[in-house]
């Protein structure tokens, strides 16, 4: 996916997949061109931690971005 959610944009995402439960996932993030790992991923970060779950991780990925020294 080129374009980075923000965890509002996630938040929407999980709660519209979640109130339709008739959808596979892997059709889902299809449909939403996000990949099923990391669609897995905020699920859990969402269940864990709500919204700030999915900030927090959002703020540690900003913290250490990938290949930085």
């Amino acid at each position: 996916m080129s374009k980075h959610l923000n965890p509002l944009e996630k938040e929407f995402l999980i709660r519209q997949y979640k109130s339709n439960t008739r959808i596979k996932m892997r059709d889902f993030c299809e449909a939403n061109h996000i990949s099923t790992g990391a669609f897995q991923k905020w699920i859990k970060q969402y269940d864990e931690g709500g919204l700030e779950g999915l900030a927090r991780a959002d703020s540690e990925i900003k913290d250490d971005p990938p290949g930085g020294n």
